[in-house]
């Protein structure tokens, strides 16, 4: 029975162990590695209007600076110029599909 209790004992241990090694979700969130958050922004900006519509593709293009996929940062007009802004939506949404960005 001693021996039964210290298997578990080692088992939740690991288990416990394991579970804190590697990245959490929230910085894996924050990493983007997909650019996944422009994407979201750019969807959420579709059908909406005026401002609404200026705020979210706004922020779809300063989060596609932070994206470590090359090929949303290739649809921006450099921040140098002034704010980051998307230079062709159309390409900007296939490049949002091609890092595997599901529009729904």
């Amino acid at each position: 029975m001693k021996r039964i209790l210290a298997g578990v004992a080692v088992v939740v241990i690991v288990i416990f162990a394991l579970i804190g090694c590697g990245p959490s979700e929230k910085d894996f969130q924050a990493s983007d590695p997909y650019g996944y958050r422009a994407c979201e922004a750019f969807e959420s900006a579709q059908g909406a209007g005026g401002s609404v519509y200026h705020d979210r593709i706004g922020r779809a293009a300063s989060d596609a600076t932070q994206a470590s996929t090359p090929a949303l940062r290739e649809h921006l007009r450099p921040a140098s110029e002034g704010a980051p802004v998307i230079l062709d939506l159309s390409d900007f949404r296939s490049a949002c599909k091609k890092a595997g960005y599901n529009f729904s």
